[in-house]
Protein backbone atom coordinates (compact mmCIF):
# COMPACT_ATOMS: atom_id res chain seq x y z
CA UNK A 1 0.00 0.00 0.00
CA UNK A 2 1.28 3.45 -0.96
CA UNK A 3 1.60 5.97 1.76
CA UNK A 4 -0.53 8.56 2.27
CA UNK A 5 1.42 11.90 0.92
CA UNK A 6 -0.02 14.90 2.88
CA UNK A 7 1.36 18.67 2.18
CA UNK A 8 2.74 19.84 4.93
CA UNK A 9 0.90 23.18 5.30
CA UNK A 10 -2.15 20.95 5.27
CA UNK A 11 -0.70 18.58 8.38
CA UNK A 12 0.42 21.85 9.92
CA UNK A 13 -3.08 23.24 10.29
CA UNK A 14 -4.32 19.82 11.33
CA UNK A 15 -1.99 20.07 14.07
CA UNK A 16 -3.29 23.78 15.01
CA UNK A 17 -6.94 21.99 15.15
CA UNK A 18 -5.82 19.38 17.68
CA UNK A 19 -3.99 22.68 19.75
CA UNK A 20 -6.47 24.74 19.36
CA UNK A 21 -9.68 23.22 19.08
CA UNK A 22 -9.51 20.14 20.77
CA UNK A 23 -8.28 21.83 24.79
CA UNK A 24 -11.35 22.89 26.01
CA UNK A 25 -11.00 26.48 24.65
CA UNK A 26 -13.70 28.65 23.81
CA UNK A 27 -14.75 28.87 20.27
CA UNK A 28 -14.79 32.56 19.99
CA UNK A 29 -10.85 32.00 21.04
CA UNK A 30 -10.03 29.78 18.47
CA UNK A 31 -11.95 31.87 15.55
CA UNK A 32 -10.33 35.03 16.66
CA UNK A 33 -6.47 33.16 15.90
CA UNK A 34 -7.62 31.60 12.40
CA UNK A 35 -7.26 34.72 10.47
CA UNK A 36 -3.44 34.61 11.86
CA UNK A 37 -3.10 31.00 11.32
CA UNK A 38 -4.18 31.18 8.13
CA UNK A 39 -1.45 33.98 6.95
CA UNK A 40 1.40 32.06 8.20
CA UNK A 41 -0.21 29.04 6.56
CA UNK A 42 0.36 31.40 2.90
CA UNK A 43 3.33 32.34 3.83
CA UNK A 44 4.91 28.84 4.46
CA UNK A 45 3.42 27.84 1.26
CA UNK A 46 4.94 30.64 -0.60
CA UNK A 47 8.63 29.80 0.86
CA UNK A 48 9.74 27.66 -1.37
CA UNK A 49 9.66 23.72 -2.13
CA UNK A 50 10.97 22.61 0.40
CA UNK A 51 8.02 23.81 2.21
CA UNK A 52 5.68 22.78 0.26
CA UNK A 53 6.62 19.36 -1.55
CA UNK A 54 8.11 16.79 1.61
CA UNK A 55 7.56 13.14 0.39
CA UNK A 56 6.51 10.63 3.59
CA UNK A 57 9.28 7.69 4.03
CA UNK A 58 9.70 5.56 1.39
CA UNK A 59 8.59 7.91 -1.48
CA UNK A 60 11.25 8.73 -3.95
CA UNK A 61 14.32 6.73 -4.42
CA UNK A 62 16.56 8.03 -1.79
CA UNK A 63 15.89 5.74 1.29
CA UNK A 64 17.53 8.06 3.72
CA UNK A 65 15.45 9.57 6.28
CA UNK A 66 17.55 12.41 7.50
CA UNK A 67 13.64 13.92 9.71
CA UNK A 68 13.96 11.30 11.22
CA UNK A 69 17.16 11.71 12.70
CA UNK A 70 16.00 15.26 14.11
CA UNK A 71 15.44 14.78 17.85
CA UNK A 72 12.19 16.44 19.11
CA UNK A 73 12.02 18.38 22.37
CA UNK A 74 8.62 17.10 23.70
CA UNK A 75 8.93 18.54 26.74
CA UNK A 76 9.41 21.96 25.20
CA UNK A 77 6.79 21.67 22.79
CA UNK A 78 4.15 20.87 25.68
CA UNK A 79 5.14 24.15 27.65
CA UNK A 80 4.60 25.82 23.96
CA UNK A 81 1.10 23.58 23.80
CA UNK A 82 0.10 25.22 27.38
CA UNK A 83 1.51 29.23 26.43
CA UNK A 84 -1.20 28.54 23.02
CA UNK A 85 -3.97 26.61 25.85
CA UNK A 86 -4.14 29.74 27.68
CA UNK A 87 -4.17 32.23 24.47
CA UNK A 88 -0.48 34.07 25.01
CA UNK A 89 0.36 32.51 21.75
CA UNK A 90 -0.44 31.17 18.52
CA UNK A 91 1.50 28.29 16.57
CA UNK A 92 4.63 28.84 15.29
CA UNK A 93 3.80 27.30 11.46
CA UNK A 94 7.05 26.58 10.20
CA UNK A 95 8.10 25.27 13.11
CA UNK A 96 5.29 22.75 13.37
CA UNK A 97 5.86 21.72 9.53
CA UNK A 98 8.84 20.57 10.77
CA UNK A 99 7.92 18.60 13.27
CA UNK A 100 5.77 17.18 10.73
CA UNK A 101 8.23 16.73 8.38
CA UNK A 102 9.86 14.57 10.80
CA UNK A 103 6.85 12.32 12.06
CA UNK A 104 6.60 11.40 8.26
CA UNK A 105 9.66 10.51 8.19
CA UNK A 106 9.12 8.04 10.83
CA UNK A 107 8.32 3.92 11.09
CA UNK A 108 5.45 2.83 12.83
CA UNK A 109 8.05 1.12 15.31
CA UNK A 110 9.84 4.52 15.64
CA UNK A 111 6.06 6.12 16.51
CA UNK A 112 5.62 3.85 18.67
CA UNK A 113 9.24 4.50 20.61
CA UNK A 114 7.48 8.55 20.65
CA UNK A 115 4.85 7.44 22.23
CA UNK A 116 6.58 5.25 25.19
CA UNK A 117 8.88 8.84 25.17
CA UNK A 118 5.61 10.79 25.74
CA UNK A 119 4.40 8.96 28.50
CA UNK A 120 7.77 8.45 30.45
CA UNK A 121 7.84 12.89 30.65
CA UNK A 122 7.24 14.69 33.83
CA UNK A 123 4.46 16.38 32.80
CA UNK A 124 0.67 16.44 32.98
CA UNK A 125 -1.75 13.70 31.85
CA UNK A 126 -3.58 16.62 29.40
CA UNK A 127 -0.33 17.20 28.06
CA UNK A 128 0.91 13.98 27.18
CA UNK A 129 -2.76 13.93 25.32
CA UNK A 130 -2.22 16.68 23.47
CA UNK A 131 1.69 15.87 22.13
CA UNK A 132 0.19 12.09 21.63
CA UNK A 133 -2.68 13.48 19.28
CA UNK A 134 0.15 14.38 17.21
CA UNK A 135 1.70 10.95 16.64
CA UNK A 136 -1.72 8.89 16.62
CA UNK A 137 -2.57 10.82 13.83
CA UNK A 138 0.57 9.44 11.86
CA UNK A 139 0.52 6.15 13.44
CA UNK A 140 -3.51 5.77 12.11
CA UNK A 141 -2.82 6.20 8.79
CA UNK A 142 -0.13 3.56 9.06
CA UNK A 143 -1.66 1.03 11.32
CA UNK A 144 -5.42 2.59 12.34
CA UNK A 145 -5.89 -1.09 14.14
CA UNK A 146 -2.42 -0.35 16.16
CA UNK A 147 -3.73 2.61 17.48
CA UNK A 148 -7.10 0.91 18.68
CA UNK A 149 -5.28 -1.47 20.16
CA UNK A 150 -2.90 0.31 21.89
CA UNK A 151 -5.06 2.87 23.24
CA UNK A 152 -8.16 1.06 23.97
CA UNK A 153 -8.41 0.87 27.40
CA UNK A 154 -8.57 4.43 27.56
CA UNK A 155 -11.62 4.88 25.03
CA UNK A 156 -14.15 6.21 27.78
CA UNK A 157 -11.96 8.87 29.36
CA UNK A 158 -14.29 11.45 29.19
CA UNK A 159 -11.56 13.86 30.49
CA UNK A 160 -9.72 13.09 27.46
CA UNK A 161 -11.49 14.71 24.83
CA UNK A 162 -8.70 14.50 22.51
CA UNK A 163 -7.93 11.03 22.65
CA UNK A 164 -11.43 9.92 21.93
CA UNK A 165 -11.34 12.38 18.56
CA UNK A 166 -8.15 11.09 17.89
CA UNK A 167 -9.51 7.18 18.86
CA UNK A 168 -12.21 7.81 16.45
CA UNK A 169 -10.53 9.32 13.76
CA UNK A 170 -8.29 6.17 13.59
CA UNK A 171 -11.15 3.67 13.62
CA UNK A 172 -13.18 5.88 10.45
CA UNK A 173 -9.93 5.42 8.22
CA UNK A 174 -10.05 1.60 9.13
CA UNK A 175 -13.93 1.53 9.16
CA UNK A 176 -13.20 2.77 5.32
CA UNK A 177 -10.30 0.46 4.43
CA UNK A 178 -11.84 -2.58 5.73
CA UNK A 179 -15.02 -2.32 7.22
CA UNK A 180 -15.82 -6.08 8.24
CA UNK A 181 -12.42 -6.12 10.18
CA UNK A 182 -13.42 -2.87 11.76
CA UNK A 183 -17.05 -4.06 13.08
CA UNK A 184 -15.76 -7.54 14.41
CA UNK A 185 -13.83 -5.32 16.50
CA UNK A 186 -16.06 -3.04 17.57
CA UNK A 187 -18.81 -5.86 18.47
CA UNK A 188 -15.87 -7.76 20.34
CA UNK A 189 -15.42 -4.66 22.39
CA UNK A 190 -18.99 -4.43 23.09
CA UNK A 191 -19.11 -7.87 24.32
CA UNK A 192 -16.71 -7.43 26.80
CA UNK A 193 -18.13 -4.55 28.10
CA UNK A 194 -15.49 -1.36 26.96
CA UNK A 195 -17.95 1.13 25.91
CA UNK A 196 -19.89 0.75 29.90
CA UNK A 197 -20.62 4.09 30.57
CA UNK A 198 -21.25 5.98 34.15
CA UNK A 199 -23.59 8.54 33.08
CA UNK A 200 -27.53 8.37 34.24
CA UNK A 201 -28.57 7.89 29.96
CA UNK A 202 -25.83 4.96 29.76
CA UNK A 203 -24.71 6.94 26.37
CA UNK A 204 -21.19 6.20 25.34
CA UNK A 205 -19.87 9.01 23.57
CA UNK A 206 -16.63 7.24 21.95
CA UNK A 207 -19.14 4.50 21.29
CA UNK A 208 -21.33 6.62 19.05
CA UNK A 209 -18.43 7.93 17.22
CA UNK A 210 -17.45 4.78 16.25
CA UNK A 211 -20.82 3.42 15.40
CA UNK A 212 -21.26 6.24 13.40
CA UNK A 213 -17.81 5.06 11.51
CA UNK A 214 -19.62 1.99 10.98
CA UNK A 215 -22.46 3.07 9.94
CA UNK A 216 -21.05 5.12 7.51
CA UNK A 217 -18.98 2.73 5.78
CA UNK A 218 -21.71 0.39 5.73
CA UNK A 219 -24.48 2.76 3.99
CA UNK A 220 -22.59 2.53 0.79
CA UNK A 221 -22.44 -1.12 0.02
CA UNK A 222 -25.05 -2.42 2.38
CA UNK A 223 -27.70 -0.53 3.76
CA UNK A 224 -29.60 -3.06 5.01
CA UNK A 225 -26.60 -3.76 7.46
CA UNK A 226 -26.51 0.25 8.56
CA UNK A 227 -30.23 0.50 8.85
CA UNK A 228 -30.20 -2.62 11.25
CA UNK A 229 -27.30 -1.55 13.07
CA UNK A 230 -29.09 1.55 14.31
CA UNK A 231 -32.07 0.04 14.93
CA UNK A 232 -30.29 -1.80 17.46
CA UNK A 233 -29.91 1.59 19.00
CA UNK A 234 -31.96 2.79 21.70
CA UNK A 235 -34.06 5.19 19.78
CA UNK A 236 -33.31 8.49 21.88
CA UNK A 237 -29.55 7.92 21.37
CA UNK A 238 -29.48 7.35 17.64
CA UNK A 239 -29.83 11.53 16.99
CA UNK A 240 -26.19 11.15 18.42
CA UNK A 241 -24.51 8.81 16.33
CA UNK A 242 -25.42 11.43 13.63
CA UNK A 243 -23.96 13.95 15.37
CA UNK A 244 -20.88 12.25 16.54
CA UNK A 245 -19.54 12.47 12.96
CA UNK A 246 -21.56 10.46 10.80
CA UNK A 247 -22.26 13.20 8.43
CA UNK A 248 -19.38 14.67 8.45
CA UNK A 249 -18.23 10.97 6.99
CA UNK A 250 -20.24 10.85 3.28
CA UNK A 251 -19.06 9.25 0.90
CA UNK A 252 -20.12 11.08 -2.35
CA UNK A 253 -22.44 8.75 -3.69
CA UNK A 254 -24.15 7.87 -0.03
CA UNK A 255 -26.01 11.10 0.38
CA UNK A 256 -29.47 9.91 -0.16
CA UNK A 257 -28.85 6.78 1.37
CA UNK A 258 -27.71 8.89 4.50
CA UNK A 259 -30.49 11.07 4.23
CA UNK A 260 -33.06 7.91 3.96
CA UNK A 261 -32.00 6.57 7.12
CA UNK A 262 -32.81 9.67 9.05
CA UNK A 263 -35.85 9.76 7.95
CA UNK A 264 -36.52 6.28 8.94
CA UNK A 265 -34.73 6.19 11.98
CA UNK A 266 -35.01 9.11 13.53
CA UNK A 267 -38.23 10.85 15.26
CA UNK A 268 -39.47 13.70 12.60
CA UNK A 269 -39.15 16.54 14.71
CA UNK A 270 -35.15 15.76 14.48
CA UNK A 271 -34.87 14.88 11.17
CA UNK A 272 -34.21 18.42 9.03
CA UNK A 273 -31.53 20.00 12.08
CA UNK A 274 -29.65 16.72 12.07
CA UNK A 275 -29.77 16.50 7.60
CA UNK A 276 -29.17 20.09 8.35
CA UNK A 277 -25.78 19.46 9.78
CA UNK A 278 -24.37 18.23 5.96
CA UNK A 279 -24.67 21.61 4.75
CA UNK A 280 -21.89 23.15 7.55
CA UNK A 281 -19.52 20.36 5.55
CA UNK A 282 -20.60 20.80 1.77
CA UNK A 283 -20.76 24.59 2.12
CA UNK A 284 -17.20 24.23 2.51
CA UNK A 285 -15.93 21.28 -0.23
CA UNK A 286 -18.17 23.06 -2.91
CA UNK A 287 -19.73 26.22 -1.96
CA UNK A 288 -23.74 26.66 -2.14
CA UNK A 289 -23.30 24.90 -5.56
CA UNK A 290 -22.25 21.83 -3.78
CA UNK A 291 -24.93 22.11 -1.43
CA UNK A 292 -27.91 22.77 -4.34
CA UNK A 293 -26.49 19.95 -5.93
CA UNK A 294 -27.10 17.99 -2.11
CA UNK A 295 -30.69 19.21 -1.60
CA UNK A 296 -31.13 17.79 -5.45
CA UNK A 297 -29.48 14.47 -4.61
CA UNK A 298 -31.72 13.79 -1.17
CA UNK A 299 -34.92 14.85 -2.60
CA UNK A 300 -35.11 17.35 -0.04
CA UNK A 301 -38.72 18.29 1.42
CA UNK A 302 -38.92 22.01 2.00
CA UNK A 303 -38.51 21.90 5.77
CA UNK A 304 -35.17 19.88 4.90
CA UNK A 305 -34.29 22.12 2.33
CA UNK A 306 -35.22 25.21 4.88
CA UNK A 307 -32.78 23.62 7.54
CA UNK A 308 -29.78 22.77 5.40
CA UNK A 309 -29.76 26.00 3.73
CA UNK A 310 -29.90 27.92 6.96
CA UNK A 311 -27.01 25.95 8.42
CA UNK A 312 -25.30 26.46 5.36
CA UNK A 313 -25.50 30.01 5.22
CA UNK A 314 -24.41 30.40 8.95
CA UNK A 315 -21.39 28.13 8.39
CA UNK A 316 -20.20 30.17 5.26
CA UNK A 317 -21.11 33.29 6.69
CA UNK A 318 -19.10 32.71 9.77
CA UNK A 319 -15.97 32.57 7.71
CA UNK A 320 -16.77 36.80 7.29
CA UNK A 321 -17.46 37.07 11.03
CA UNK A 322 -13.54 38.63 11.50
CA UNK A 323 -13.95 41.13 8.59
CA UNK A 324 -17.28 43.50 9.17
CA UNK A 325 -16.48 45.15 5.74
CA UNK A 326 -17.38 41.46 4.00
CA UNK A 327 -19.83 40.08 6.91
CA UNK A 328 -23.10 42.46 5.30
CA UNK A 329 -22.05 41.49 1.58
CA UNK A 330 -21.87 37.83 2.61
CA UNK A 331 -24.95 37.65 3.94
CA UNK A 332 -26.31 39.54 1.20
CA UNK A 333 -25.19 36.63 -1.03
CA UNK A 334 -26.79 34.09 1.45
CA UNK A 335 -30.29 35.78 1.69
CA UNK A 336 -30.50 35.66 -2.36
CA UNK A 337 -29.56 31.93 -2.58
CA UNK A 338 -31.69 31.10 0.04
CA UNK A 339 -34.64 32.53 -1.38
CA UNK A 340 -34.36 30.86 -4.55
CA UNK A 341 -33.36 27.56 -2.92
CA UNK A 342 -35.91 27.84 -0.16
CA UNK A 343 -38.67 30.28 -1.40
CA UNK A 344 -39.93 32.74 1.47
CA UNK A 345 -36.52 31.73 3.60
CA UNK A 346 -33.71 34.52 2.97
CA UNK A 347 -35.11 36.61 5.95
CA UNK A 348 -35.15 34.07 8.18
CA UNK A 349 -32.26 32.27 6.98
CA UNK A 350 -30.02 35.61 7.67
CA UNK A 351 -31.50 36.19 10.88
CA UNK A 352 -30.42 33.12 11.75
CA UNK A 353 -26.91 33.51 10.90
CA UNK A 354 -26.71 36.81 12.36
CA UNK A 355 -28.62 35.34 16.09
CA UNK A 356 -25.48 32.25 15.88
CA UNK A 357 -22.67 35.44 15.92
CA UNK A 358 -21.20 35.71 19.42
CA UNK A 359 -20.64 39.57 19.22
CA UNK A 360 -24.02 39.77 19.49
CA UNK A 361 -24.16 43.82 19.76
CA UNK A 362 -22.49 43.87 16.39
CA UNK A 363 -25.00 41.27 15.18
CA UNK A 364 -27.64 43.29 16.74
CA UNK A 365 -26.28 46.53 14.32
CA UNK A 366 -26.70 44.78 11.26
CA UNK A 367 -29.98 43.10 11.80
CA UNK A 368 -31.47 46.89 12.69
CA UNK A 369 -29.93 47.98 9.46
CA UNK A 370 -31.04 45.39 7.41
CA UNK A 371 -34.92 45.02 8.96
CA UNK A 372 -34.54 48.94 8.36
CA UNK A 373 -34.42 48.27 4.78
CA UNK A 374 -36.61 45.44 4.49
CA UNK A 375 -39.26 46.44 7.15
CA UNK A 376 -39.10 42.46 7.56
CA UNK A 377 -40.18 41.08 10.90
CA UNK A 378 -38.62 37.52 10.04
CA UNK A 379 -35.21 38.68 10.20
CA UNK A 380 -35.66 40.35 13.86
CA UNK A 381 -37.82 37.14 14.95
CA UNK A 382 -34.83 34.95 13.72
CA UNK A 383 -32.59 36.78 15.08
CA UNK A 384 -33.88 37.03 18.78
CA UNK A 385 -34.77 33.63 18.38
CA UNK A 386 -30.73 32.80 18.38
CA UNK A 387 -28.79 31.38 21.69
CA UNK A 388 -27.48 35.04 22.39
CA UNK A 389 -30.70 37.32 23.05
CA UNK A 390 -31.50 36.04 26.67
CA UNK A 391 -27.68 36.55 27.65
CA UNK A 392 -28.23 40.52 26.51
CA UNK A 393 -31.47 41.72 27.54
CA UNK A 394 -30.47 45.43 27.19
CA UNK A 395 -29.83 44.87 23.80
CA UNK A 396 -32.88 42.60 22.70
CA UNK A 397 -35.45 43.53 24.74
CA UNK A 398 -36.00 47.31 22.65
CA UNK A 399 -35.35 45.27 19.28
CA UNK A 400 -38.30 43.06 20.28
CA UNK A 401 -40.58 45.88 20.43
CA UNK A 402 -39.97 47.01 16.67
CA UNK A 403 -41.99 43.50 15.99
CA UNK A 404 -45.27 44.34 14.48
CA UNK A 405 -47.10 40.88 15.62
CA UNK A 406 -48.09 40.95 18.76
CA UNK A 407 -48.79 37.28 19.54
CA UNK A 408 -44.92 36.77 18.04
CA UNK A 409 -43.53 39.66 20.69
CA UNK A 410 -45.11 38.00 23.49
CA UNK A 411 -43.58 34.71 22.89
CA UNK A 412 -40.44 35.83 22.33
CA UNK A 413 -40.40 38.06 25.24
CA UNK A 414 -40.86 35.62 27.40
CA UNK A 415 -38.74 33.44 25.97
CA UNK A 416 -36.05 36.33 26.51
CA UNK A 417 -37.03 37.50 29.45
CA UNK A 418 -38.95 34.93 31.40
CA UNK A 419 -41.34 35.98 34.76
CA UNK A 420 -40.12 34.72 37.79
CA UNK A 421 -42.11 32.10 39.43
CA UNK A 422 -44.01 33.00 42.45
CA UNK A 423 -40.93 30.90 44.56
CA UNK A 424 -38.89 33.60 43.05
CA UNK A 425 -40.79 36.39 43.98
CA UNK A 426 -41.30 35.24 47.94
CA UNK A 427 -37.76 34.44 48.28
CA UNK A 428 -36.78 38.23 47.17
Amino acid sequence: MKPTILLPPALALAAAAIWLGMQHRSLSAVQDQNTTLREQIASVRSGGADAATAKPAGSGKNNSKPAAAKKINWKELAAKQKQMERGESIPDMRAMIEIQKTLLGLSTEELIAQLDEIDGLDISAEAKAGLQGMLIGMLAQKDPKLVLDRFADRMNDERNGTLSWQIANAFQQWATKDSAAAVAWLDAQLAAGKFESKSLDGRSDIRQRLEGSVIASLIATNPAAAIERLAKIPEEQRVQIFQSGLMFNMKPGSEKAIADLVRSQLPENERASVLAQSGSMLVHQGGYDRVAQYLKDIDATSAEREAIVSQSVQSKVRNSMMDAAKLVPALEEGRVWAEAQAPGSGDRTVGNALGSMHNFKQASEIALSLYEKSNSDAILVAFLEGPYAYGHQDISLPILEKISDPAKREELRKRISPQPTRATEESQ
